[in-house]
């Protein structure tokens, strides 16, 4: 039987023209960009003074997907992205955290201010690291369990960062024991062209290679890329699904590919209903017990361009400025 997993990545970077402070010490205050946009989900229209206001507006309908879609998918929301969705639409926030706690959507963490993480210094992996571990603390204790991942930006990946993000589970591990556990079992969401040779058809999962247990879900990026442009039915991306033979499949884009065109929301639960109708199990990520072994290519990442790849193999090219 195959099983196919979705994960959709928030960040919303700001529509921020100038800091209206600079005390660090203060809570943050700013000025926007002042440029009105309207996104259509099905029938109904969502206004925001900028993009970052308008899809912001649009996370608590999205939540909704997920709950119509129930089980289906894993989600990680960057904290500033939290935050900002707190103070503009609280029951938005609301169900989302909902959502998690249930176990309607599977939690993922990510650290804070998408930085690409292996082009820092290892003292500011681990602050960052520190932090994001410390935000999401209390949605990880109400995990009660379940499997939660971590979402590196734009997946960019090093043996270093991964070194980084051990030690601060380890310290976290130590202050906060309740979270231990969780912690230290969490999964890397990456993409198959990460890996140092191509996965086997229809195998996801691997355990990363230099590693004692970190396990790793490479998304298929061919079928993401079907998905988030919205350009198939569902029956045709069902089809798509089924060519690929039994096994596990990982269908990974950022949150936003739910607002491709009007109707996709209602795509992507006419997908998950049709692909379960059709014996394909839909679940969030839920790491194998064991996973055939496979090296992450260091500075690698999920966002390189096509043109850009060599053997076939993505790197941070696009965020080096060369």
């Amino acid at each position: 039987m195959s099983t196919l997993s979705f994960h959709f990545h928030g960040y919303q970077p700001g529509d921020i023209v100038r800091w209206r402070g600079s005390d660090p010490l203060r809570p943050q205050t700013f000025e926007e960009r002042r440029s009105p946009v309207g996104l259509r989900i099905g029938p109904d229209r969502i206004e925001g003074t900028n993009w970052t206001d308008a899809v912001l507006r649009t996370y608590g309908r999205m939540g909704s997907v997920l709950q119509r879609s129930s089980g289906s998918a894993s989600v990680d929301i960057e904290p500033q992205t939290l935050v900002w969705l707190l103070e503009r639409d609280p029951s938005a926030y609301r169900e989302i955290m909902s959502a998690y706690d249930q176990g309607i959507a599977g939690f993922v963490m990510t650290p804070p201010f998408h930085p690409i993480l292996p082009h820092l210094h290892r003292q500011e992996r681990e602050a960052l690291f520190d932090m994001m571990i410390d935000f999401y603390s209390p949605l990880i204790q109400r995990t009660k369990g379940r499997p939660i991942g971590l979402w590196l930006p734009e997946a960019a990946y090093s043996r270093e960062t991964m070194d980084s993000f051990r030690e601060s589970a380890r310290w976290a591990g130590v202050e906060q024991g309740a979270i231990a556990d969780s912690i230290q079992r969490a999964f890397l969401i990456a993409d198959a062209r990460q890996f140092a040779r191509p996965p086997q058809p229809g195998q996801a999962w691997a355990r990363v290679e230099s590693t004692e247990r970190l396990l790793a879900v490479g998304r298929d990026h061919p079928l993401s890329g079907e998905f988030a442009f919205g350009a198939t039915t569902a029956s045709e991306f069902a089809a798509s699904v089924r060519s690929r033979g039994s096994g596990s499949l990982l269908v990974a884009n950022d949150l936003e590919s739910l607002l491709a065109n009007p109707m996709q929301a209602e795509r992507f639960e006419a997908i998950v209903h049709t692909l379960r109708e059709g014996a394909v199990q839909v679940l969030p990520p839920v790491p194998p017990g064991d996973a055939p072994p496979l090296a992450l290519v260091d500075y690698s990442s999920w966002s390189d361009y096509d043109d850009m790849l060599s053997g076939g193999i993505t790197s941070d090219t696009r965020w080096t400025g060369l």
